[in-house]
């Protein structure tokens, strides 16, 4: 995938993509009506790697868990002769294998489907990193990183999600404006001298903010990654190019911050 150059190689919005910024279309909506997928993304979306760890998590079945623990205990009393109910007996350890296998099938498909949906999810999340103008080695880091196993080359799904997102100029923009206002509240947090666990509790609609809008959770993150791995030259360079879009956005009365 060819990296990407971002908006900030225009020099001002067009008539219509100020009306796109104020209509301030959610970065969900603007994904998937772009990328002609039926999933919404969000900023605390599990990608397919987590939700994989997730459902392999004791904790994150407790019937499976009970039925299987009632399974062992029904044969361990049997085996040990210490049941005696006759017929009922016989067939209880039956009985609870046949309730855990049929479980467990059920449990697989459930498990199968929210895979699928992740995986989904992670090709939308791909092209949103694409589109936005962040730092390269951020962008590199995510997509090496938590989205390493998406394909993105040319003719995936990811690759044509990218390319259709990119053919929006105005949700592109909108898009945009939705990372720069995570910017700019990471700007903030970077100089209030508290935790980022901190800055998002004493700003709960920033924290909902982050939770809830994907463009902004990237933006936010790419900005504490740029004040802590750009080099001062990259960095001046990056604050600048964010400035100027700054400019733009005041220009045509746009709020840039949450």
């Amino acid at each position: 995938m060819s990296e990407v150059s971002g908006i900030g190689a225009r020099r001002h919005f067009s008539a219509e993509e100020e009306e796109a910024l104020r209509r301030d279309e959610s970065t969900s909506s603007i994904v998937k009506r772009d990328a002609k997928t039926n999933v919404e993304i969000y900023g605390t979306d599990r990608s397919w790697v987590a939700t994989k760890h997730h459902q392999q998590s004791p904790c994150h079945d407790p019937v499976a868990s009970a039925l299987e623990i009632g399974h062992a205990g029904v044969e361990g009393l049997e085996i040990a002769g210490l049941v005696h109910l006759g017929v009922a007996g016989a067939v209880g350890g039956p009985l609870v294998g046949l309730a855990l296998g049929t479980y467990t099938l059920a449990e697989a498909h459930v498990k199968a489907d929210e895979q699928a949906r992740a995986l989904a999810k992670d090709n939308a999340h791909v092209a949103l990193i694409g589109a936005l103008d962040l730092p390269t080695s951020y962008k590199a880091a995510r997509l090496d990183g938590e989205y390493k196993h998406v394909a993105r080359g040319a003719n995936t799904p990811a690759f044509k999600m990218t390319e259709a997102v990119l053919a929006d100029k105005k949700g592109r923009a909108t898009l945009q404006l939705h990372a720069d206002r995570g910017m700019h509240a990471a700007r903030d947090l970077t100089r209030s001298g508290v935790t980022a666990e901190q800055y998002l509790k004493q700003h709960p609609k920033i924290a909902d903010t982050y939770a809830r809008d994907a463009a902004f959770r990237e933006g936010f993150d790419a900005y504490l990654h740029a004040a802590a791995a750009l080099a001062p030259a990259e960095m001046k360079a990056f604050e600048a190019k964010s400035a100027e879009r700054d400019g733009w956005y005041a220009q045509s009365q746009i709020s840039f911050r949450v």
